[in-house]
């Protein structure tokens, strides 16, 4: 019998070994990609929160503080004589503007920009000023008597206007919030419930529902 070539032995051998290298990947992975790669994401964080009724309304009530205040502050600094008018001035405009926008610092906070209270209080000082300028302007220099009753009323309405305004934004604020929350997905709901107690008695409750 003719002995065996060493090839045939060699190839067999080979085989198994190019198949095995041929299955494994083409590089080595960095230390710690494999486990990060099959670690489990976290997931993400809420993009939002709920609104608070209760906070929106409080910003509303500063944001209508903060003009009065400043005017005063203005006006008390005039009233000493300080010297500065620029900072008078500037406090003054400061206070307008702060009465102007501030009551709606709790619609701001729910998400509104432009509110009716805005605009009732834009047209309310529109007519205020009208007519405190048409009065002055017809019956100022005049000695005589001067009927400014029309300007006068007029002035009287875009007051009214102006002070309506602000009440409807304080006290809708917290409608605005509630409604932020449910065109976001956040709603709760209260429902009258019974409670049983530990003697086997029954007690009235208060129960929540919502989602979040």
């Amino acid at each position: 019998m003719a002995p065996l070539s060493p090839r045939p032995l060699l190839l067999a051998a080979l085989v198994p070994a190019l198949v095995t290298a041929s299955a494994l990947p083409a590089r080595a992975d960095a230390p710690g990609q494999t486990a990060a790669a099959t670690r489990p994401e976290r997931p993400p964080a809420p993009a939002v929160a709920a609104k608070k009724p209760g906070t929106a309304t409080a910003a509303a009530i500063i944001g209508t503080l903060v003009g009065p205040a400043l005017i005063m502050t203005g006006a008390a600094l005039s009233g000493r004589d300080s010297g500065d008018d620029a900072l008078e001035s500037g406090l003054y405009w400061a206070g307008a503007m702060g009465l102007m926008l501030g009551p709606s610092a709790g619609h701001w906070y729910a998400g509104r920009t432009v509110t009716a209270g805005m605009g009732l209080r834009a047209a309310g000082a529109t007519l205020a000023v009208a007519g405190a300028v048409g009065s002055f302007d017809k019956c100022f220099f005049v000695e005589e008597p001067c009927d400014d009753s029309g300007y006068l009323a007029m002035a009287l309405l875009g007051a009214g206007a102006f002070v309506a305004g602000v009440a409807y934004d304080v006290a809708t604020a917290d409608d605005a919030a509630r409604e932020w929350n449910r065109d976001h997905g956040f709603s709760v709901q209260v429902a009258p419930t019974a409670v049983r107690t530990g003697a086997g008695g029954v007690t009235p409750g208060v129960a929540l529902a919502g989602t979040f």
